[in-house]
């Protein structure tokens, strides 16, 4: 018992010197970042390699607040920016990559922060296309952006991809919501998505023209009750547009599908 009571005791002392000799470790460590901003920045882009986001932000932030004229306070700000992206806060995350494009617009990586921006807005984006797609639109002009700025980008492909599906994401929302406005009788919101949808979409062959035709319908539909009623104001193309004029909207609309066929 008492040669088990002495190894208990060997390993407790054991424990506290190699803790004892970790602390100081540490407190060197801190001691020599004071005066080394390459250490100092070393110290704090630690835990974002080890991918510990939330204790990397913190050192990053504090590292910005002592070395602010720093050659590393640059790439600070970037993992900063990223440590966010990485946590899920992706408005945030938005807003400082859009700051580092703003005070360094030639650094190497200008490119990759911008294409940050928008993988930041598209995250932030629904998938639903019976919901808001603010967000799919701000991705798809920051995907643009960065094209047009940098032809070349190594991120041209994905943001390409992106855009693509964003785009048709937008144009079947348009489609969800003219069907709605279809479905309650409100003809001239039909009418009108829908056209918007042929406009900004043409590419999508199907889409274009099912939404001719269904526009087409609501037309007609607003010619017959102008017919019956001169005076009904239901639909706000009575205001300016007689049921013959209407009826020949429709009958353009028609022509177009014929065309592409």
């Amino acid at each position: 018992t008492d040669s088990m009571s002495s190894i208990v005791k060997i390993i407790y002392i054991a424990i506290k010197i190699s803790l004892l000799l970790s602390y100081l470790s540490g407190c060197e460590e801190k001691d020599i970042s004071k005066n080394d901003p390459a250490a100092a920045f070393a110290n704090a882009r630690d835990p974002y390699d080890d991918g510990n986001y939330e204790i990397a932000r913190q050192r990053l932030n504090e590292f910005k607040s002592r070395f602010p004229y720093s050659k590393f306070a640059t790439l600070a700000e970037l993992y900063t920016a990223n440590c966010n992206y990485q946590l899920g806060n992706f408005q945030e995350a938005a807003w400082e990559y859009g700051q580092f494009v703003k005070l360094h617009p030639t650094h190497e990586k200008t490119d990759f922060a911008m294409f940050r921006i928008a993988k930041s807005f598209w995250q932030e984006a629904p998938e639903e296309i019976d919901r808001e797609q603010e967000y799919t639109e701000k991705a798809i002009n920051a995907f643009e952006a960065l094209i047009n700025k940098y032809p070349k980008t190594t991120y041209k492909k994905e943001a390409s991809e992106l855009m693509e599906q964003g785009q048709r994401r937008i144009a079947e929302s348009y489609n969800f919501v003219a069907e709605y406005y279809c479905k309650m009788e409100i003809e001239h919101a039909c009418a009108w998505r829908y056209i918007m949808l042929m406009t900004k979409f043409p590419q999508y062959t199907k889409l274009y023209e099912s939404a001719a035709l269904k526009a087409a319908n609501s037309f007609e539909k607003m010619a017959a009750i102008k017919a019956e009623d001169p005076n009904n104001d239901k639909n706000i193309y009575f205001k300016e547009l007689s049921a013959d004029q209407l009826r020949a909207r429709a009958r353009d609309l028609r022509k177009l599908v014929t065309k592409k066929k």
